[in-house]
């Protein structure tokens, strides 16, 4: 029975305005308070007047009469008092702003899949290697109603992150794509430019210092800075909301890492992504200690070809709690008030093939 509803709903979800998107937040509350109070507030007075004509054609054709109750003082009363009432929930809305949080490393591989909730917005980091493997740890994940994300970044464009993407923008609506300034071309490129076109979605190149709003969270851009020197620019991106941020390296390159310790007032962050899953980097203790995360997570695949992460990059993230995707499954981060909760093997979904990728990445 349960399967039978499952398969009803996801079907039912997928057919065409089976979600509608409606405007949020603090102005929208008020505007719908003020839609609910006028027609509370002229429902009745609008039945009164059709009741009257009711009455007028009753008399015209004599058919029985059918009592209409007038708009009276009464119902100006409940009006009112309906109206107060949803003037009092949008003021605690006010009061407590803050949606809840929670943030994905889904098990998709050898490769990169971040999904980011702010309350009912969505923002998606990277795709990994496998466009079926994403979909289904989306499908885990979301609720089926949901098919609209309203936020798509690509790092960079190898296929370990950026492949699952492409499926994506064939299934779900998407209201924003970024990428990094002077993203590396190719096939990958080319694929991610033509299903972009084809969503019609917006398509925002980005660089230091952009920032972008996911509810009332805020992406800011680190890099790339535009160092001629760095052959694959790739997005590194830093999450902030209240009393959690997280950073998300891509594979940004060591060139790119010391570029980033150069300004590294803007690298403490409470949960680290470090780069390129975990690979090998001269800067690795140098990143941990600039960073001072909490906690860790790396996404990478079981047994993977590339030994990630390495052991240098374990030992560098030393005495902080470090999640991975090919031990711990999907893990999911929740902030509840100031305190970061954390669940592993957060979907219940079987692990993907063991390092599974499609072709090897080009090297950097």
């Amino acid at each position: 029975l349960a399967f039978a509803l499952r398969v009803v709903v996801e079907t039912a979800a997928a057919l065409p305005l089976a979600s509608v998107a409606v405007p949020d937040g603090p102005v929208a509350g008020l505007g719908y308070a003020a839609v609910t109070g006028t027609v509370l507030c002229l429902g009745p007075r609008a039945l009164a007047a059709a009741g009257a004509k009711g009455r007028e054609l009753r008399s015209r054709v004599r058919l029985p009469a059918v009592r209409v109750p007038a708009f009276s003082a009464r119902h100006a009363a409940f009006a009112i008092a309906a109206t107060l009432a949803l003037a009092a929930g949008v003021v605690a809305v006010l009061a407590n702003p803050a949606a809840p949080i929670r943030v994905r490393a889904l098990d998709v591989g050898q490769g990169d899949a971040f999904l980011v909730e702010i309350g009912p917005k969505v923002m998606l980091i990277d795709g990994g290697p496998d466009p079926a493997r994403l979909l289904a740890e989306l499908g885990a994940s979301l609720p089926p109603w949901r098919r609209r994300i309203d936020v798509v970044a690509l790092t960079h464009a190898h296929a370990d992150h950026a492949d699952g993407l492409i499926g994506v923008l064939e299934r779900y609506e998407v209201g924003l794509t970024l990428e990094p300034a002077g993203l590396n071309p190719g096939p990958v490129a080319t694929a991610w430019a033509e299903r972009i076109a084809r969503a019609h979605a917006e398509r925002r190149v980005v660089s230091v210092g952009a920032r972008v709003r996911v509810g009332d969270a805020t992406v800011t851009i680190l890099a790339p800075d535009g160092d001629p020197r760095v052959d694959v620019p790739s997005l590194v991106l830093r999450l902030e909301r209240g009393s959690f941020s997280m950073l998300f390296m891509g594979d940004a390159t060591e060139q790119a890492q010391a570029d980033l310790l150069l300004r590294s007032g803007s690298l403490p962050t409470r949960v680290y992504v470090p780069p390129h899953h975990g690979a090998a980097t001269p800067y690795a203790s140098a990143l941990v200690q600039a960073v001072h995360p909490s906690a860790a997570v790396i996404s990478v695949g079981a047994q993977n070809r590339y030994g990630h992460p390495t052991p240098e990059t374990l030992a560098a993230l030393g005495r902080v709690t470090t999640y991975r995707t090919d031990r711990d499954g999907t893990v999911e981060l929740d902030l509840d008030g100031t305190s970061l909760v954390v669940r592993t093997h957060a979907n219940g979904l079987p692990p993907p093939r063991g390092g599974f990728l499609p072709h090897a990445p080009p090297a950097g």
